[in-house]
């Protein structure tokens, strides 16, 4: 099966062939490169730019698709375009577009890694969450988009590793905003058949840095912010306990989403090092949100403290909890505003879960 990557890793030309820098240790960059996976061959191919270069900020998707006929688009000027020569997001945007009107149900989730993830690392989580939750038979997700930042594998790089993180925010936040001209030219201005699927974000540990530094590059912008995400689940998040309250980014990411799930761990030992060693305050992803008073109200927090996480360090039960991962695929399957009396496992399920 097919899934997406986008990733501003460093591209480096090897045997004549373009592949992502491995290890992470080059600063994290603004340029964005997409690609394709392939979860039977384990192996991607990056799609091509197209020559001269775009800026990612002028990339427009004025295409029609032409009904019965899997290969060619119509461009602006009615004329046929083969799909298979499209370049970067124009490519994957339509790509996945097409890949969910071939299924029925299901929907995207959009992953976000964390530190002490060079670029095998990530992509071991990318076939690892294809098996957890696109092989599950419950058709919540059907189609993965990774989003791999320059992280290295290397557990004493954190400092390192959380100052690309923040740089990441950048060009996360443009392909955000490419998100959102997709939709304006692709169903509104070329009227193609809308999918009735989802976009869900997910963040592991550092992830969620990239996310908050993605809402301030947006804020300090003053872009308006509008809801183009359904669920956002924040795992082990590695961010302090405040991240959630005005004035700090995080506190608009309801702006985007229709609701926001927290999963907390509080022998969560990674977390537990983080903040013993790098950051003065509490960690949300150890301890969930400081004051419930101060954050919005479509935030829900859930405690697996209890819930067995599949590995000793309690930081990625997001991928090998199963009842971590059925709670988060039921929750993805549920529409409108999440209640405590059916959703997770608070009321029957064994979480001790605080819905705030």
């Amino acid at each position: 099966m097919k899934h997406f990557i986008i990733t501003n890793r460093l591209i480096e030309i090897i045997n004549e062939q373009e592949r992502i820098k491995e290890d992470g240790t080059e600063e994290a960059r603004d340029a964005i490169r997409f690609a394709e996976y392939d979860t039977e061959t384990k192996n991607y191919n990056i799609f091509p730019e197209p020559q001269p270069q775009i800026p990612l900020d002028r990339v427009r998707y004025n295409y029609q698709i032409v009904d019965g006929n899997d290969d060619v688009l119509l461009d602006e000027n009615n004329n046929q375009v083969a799909i298979n020569t499209l370049h970067g997001s124009v490519r994957a945007f339509i790509g996945l577009y097409k890949s969910l009107k071939q299924t029925t149900e299901g929907d995207v989730l959009f992953f976000t890694h964390g530190f002490n993830t060079d670029l095998n690392d990530a992509l071991d989580a990318l076939q690892n969450l294809h098996e957890k939750y696109v092989e599950n038979n419950t058709n919540a997700i059907q189609h993965i988009v990774m989003f791999t930042w320059p992280a290295m594998s290397k557990i004493l790089e954190y400092r390192d590793d959380y100052r690309d993180a923040e740089l990441s925010g950048y060009p996360l936040a443009r392909v955000f905003l490419k998100l959102e001209t997709f939709y304006r030219d692709f169903f509104v201005e070329r009227g193609n058949e809308r999918c009735n699927c989802n976009i869900h974000i997910m963040t592991q540990s550092m992830g969620a840095v990239v996310l908050e530094s993605m809402l301030n590059n947006l804020l300090r912008q003053t872009i308006p912010l509008r809801v183009v995400l359904d669920k956002v689940f924040l795992m082990a998040a590695d961010v302090d306990w405040t991240a959630l309250e005005e004035p700090n980014p995080l506190y608009n990411i309801v702006d985007i989403c229709e609701s926001v799930h927290i999963y907390i761990h509080r022998r969560d030992r990674a977390l537990g090092v983080s903040e013993t060693t790098k950051n003065p305050d509490n960690r949300l992803g150890k301890y969930g949100p400081k004051n419930k008073n101060l954050i919005p109200n479509n935030i829900s927090c859930i405690d697996v403290t209890n819930v067995p996480s599949g590995e000793f360090a309690n930081h990625g039960y997001f991928q090998m909890s199963p009842k971590v991962i059925e709670d988060v695929l039921k929750v993805v399957k549920q529409t409108g505003a999440v209640e405590p009396s059916n959703s997770h496992f608070g009321k029957n399920g064994g979480f001790s879960s605080l819905f705030l």
